[in-house]
């Protein structure tokens, strides 16, 4: 959520924060880290995606996958993030991704699933 042109932002409300501010019933679970290799943060969210009425998985890239002294040679999703959201998606509710970061990622699997929506920093 910070620019690496700008210098850091003077206040920055997260998504989470947004969400809850502007009244929405919120359960929250990490998941996974934006490079993570890790799963232990999987079983939380997958409760917490059973209960509720629409999924909102919001990740994608930041500055310790890409800035201007470090560039990709590929633009998958970094980390284990596309395996959380494979098994969120499992789950038969509709998902929605916010995905963050300077960069592009390939979107192709999950532009190619009727119930996930992406929505692009």
């Amino acid at each position: 959520m910070q620019g690496n042109y700008f210098g850091a932002a003077p206040f920055i409300v997260t998504p989470l924060q947004g969400a809850v501010t502007a009244g929405f019933r919120v359960q929250y679970a990490h998941g996974t880290d934006v490079d993570g290799t890790s799963d232990a943060g999987f079983k939380e969210a997958i409760n917490i995606g059973k209960s509720a009425d629409v999924i909102v998985f919001v990740g994608g890239i930041d500055h310790t996958v890409e800035d201007e002294a470090k560039d990709r040679l590929i633009i998958s999703w970094t980390g284990n993030q596309m395996e959380l959201i494979r098994q969120l998606a499992a789950l038969g509710k509709p998902v929605i991704i916010v995905q963050f970061g300077g960069g592009q990622v390939d979107d192709s699997e999950l532009l190619a699933n009727d119930a996930v929506s992406v929505i692009s920093s």
